[in-house]
This record gives C-alpha cells, structure tokens and sequence, in this order.
C-alpha cells in the first residue's frame, strides 16, 4: 500500500428524492490498494462508485480525491476512469474509432500503439472494425473495459467489471487489473460473485442501508464498523 491518499469519503451521504441511498458512509483508500464491495440489491452499491467517479454529484458529506475536496456537484477528472453499466461507446462506430475518438480527447501520446495493445490484449483484434452496435454482452464489455485499460487514469471505479465475461475472458481481465494494481493503480469495483475478485481486492466490504455493515481483508476477520481504510 502507497502512502497518498486516493480517496476520501466523510459522512457521504446520496439522496434521490425523498429515499435516502447512502447514510453517513466513511472510507478511505491508498494508492495501489483494491477494494471490492458488496451487499444485496438496491443497498447502494453503484451509486457509491458513481459518486466517487462524479457520474452523480452527492447530498452530503466530503468526497476528496487526490487530496483535494470535489464539488457537491461532481467534477470531471482524467485521473479517474469509470465502467458503468452502459458502455460509454457509440454503437454506429467501430470499437477502434470509438477509442481513437476518446484517445484523441484525452490526447494521449503513441495513440495508434495504445490502441492495437489493448485491443489485443483483451483479444478483440477480430471485433476491432464491426460496429459496436453489432456486439454480444461479452465482446461489449471487453470494449468497455477497453476504454478504461488504454486511460491514463490512476483510480479506476469498476460496477461489475465481469459481468457477461467468459471464464477467458475472466482471467484476461483479472491478469490486466493486476498489473495495474502493481503499477500503483488503485481500484474500487461492485461484484456479487466474491471468488471471481478475492484474488485481486485487497479487501471486501459489505453495504447494507446505504452504510458499511462490516468490511474485512482478505486474509482477516471481519470489522463490524462503518468506515474502511484501505
């Protein structure tokens, strides 16, 4: 574990309407660490990582990355690269016009190199000239994963990262998040199949009623508390 502080959240609360989503939730991670979290449906899960990532801005409390407090509204940063549940790719364009075009906004350097190593490395070189559109659940989230591999982002806030991946396709991901941990990433992911994470996430932790219920590392018992520092 690095000694910068990622991630910060104080007293994180998200509301919409009148439905209190997260309450009062605490966490902290370090550069280089993974966590995965996890509880049942509709407890909070995806809308934490979307608050983390500003895809929605909070009701309350502190969110601070990279050591510095984000706006209530959510602020956009190239540092932080987010899968969702939608894909984030435009399905009348090929999947390598689709990361030039995103390459290109974030300027990134050696574009057309990036580009055929992740695509390669995610064993899409056959799919990399059909459209997107055209795409089976698997093939559309290796391209989605795609986008975040070839990103200069150090965190990297994951919903169901394998969801619709074959066993292969699986471990390709799994080797991939891996060597981005080693290189310092750090990784916040949702997953409600614990054995295909535990070899990647440094530590789990379980949401329900929008708080942390427990949380425990790997290779430790569990902590009955509401905040995890990692």
């Amino acid at each position: 574990m690095g000694n910068e502080v990622i991630v910060v959240c104080r007293n994180l609360e998200k509301r919409l309407g009148s439905r209190r989503i997260l309450a009062s939730l605490n966490l902290v991670l370090h550069r280089g660490t993974a966590l995965a979290v996890t509880g049942g449906n509709g407890v909070g899960k995806s809308t934490l990582l979307r608050v983390i990532a500003s895809a929605w801005g909070r009701s309350g409390g502190v969110l601070e990355r990279f050591g510095q407090v984000v706006a209530v509204s959510g602020e956009p940063d190239v540092r932080i690269g987010y899968v969702g549940h939608q894909s984030l790719l435009y399905p009348s364009l090929t999947l390598y016009e689709n990361l030039a075009l995103y390459g290109r906004l974030l300027k990134l350097p050696d574009l057309g190199q990036r580009l055929n190593q992740v695509i390669s490395q995610l064993q899409l070189t056959c799919y990399a000239h059909d459209v997107v559109g055209s795409y089976s659940r698997g093939t559309l989230q290796r391209a989605a994963l795609a986008r975040l591999f070839m990103s200069p982002a150090e965190l990297w806030v994951m919903d169901e990262p394998f969801t619709g991946l074959d066993c292969g396709g699986q471990q390709i991901v799994t080797e991939m998040m891996l060597e981005a941990k080693r290189q310092g990433k750090t990784i916040v992911l949702t997953s409600h199949q614990l054995p295909e994470v535990q070899g990647i996430v440094d530590a789990v932790a379980e949401l329900k009623g929008g708080r942390f219920a427990r949380w425990w590392r790997v290779d430790g018992p569990a902590i009955l508390k509401n905040e995890v520092t990692l």
